[in-house]
């Protein structure tokens, strides 16, 4: 009943677009889930973060520092 009821208040009042997709944004964690948009986490739980590739720095200004010193 709320988004229909949202839908036709953007639709009747278009300058407050804004304020009403606030609104709605603050509703949405309270609504069930079946009508909340869909988490990007929830679509790959068993994806996990990338490894991160460690390699030596090209140009280390501590040791550069040191030499000059």
């Amino acid at each position: 009943m709320f988004l229909r009821l949202h839908q036709a208040l953007r639709r009747a009042l278009a300058q407050h677009r804004a304020e009403l997709e606030d609104i709605a944004a603050l509703a949405r964690p309270l609504m069930p889930v079946r009508v909340q948009p869909v988490r990007i986490d929830w679509l790959h739980p068993h994806v996990g973060p990338l490894p991160v590739l460690r390699r030596a720095p090209a140009y280390d200004s501590l040791s550069s520092f040191s030499r000059a010193a």
